[in-house]
């Protein structure tokens, strides 16, 4: 579990699970993208990803739809997460 005032971010795991893995192909959830303040504040997460040895896509740039920056990463299920900052 991770906090930070305002914000509480934790990954759970489900014993039930028959084993099988998760597929963003089935219905269901696709991925979760949370946004950051700055892009400063992307630049803090990857360090601390990468201090946490997270694999991540790094940070992208990318102008369509709209102008924002992303890190996308996987939780322990495989599920995409992906946080950005617009502008």
């Amino acid at each position: 579990m991770w906090y930070q005032p305002g914000l509480v971010f934790g990954l759970h795991t489900n014993v039930s699970n028959q084993g099988e893995a998760f597929s963003e192909t089935r219905t269901g959830l696709d991925h979760v993208s949370l946004k950051v303040a700055s892009r400063s504040d992307l630049e803090a997460w990857t360090v601390w990803l990468d201090e946490l040895d997270v694999t991540h896509t790094g940070i992208r740039h990318l102008e369509e739809p709209f102008v924002y920056s992303t890190v996308v990463l996987r939780d322990p299920d495989g599920i995409q997460l992906e946080l950005f900052a617009s502008g």
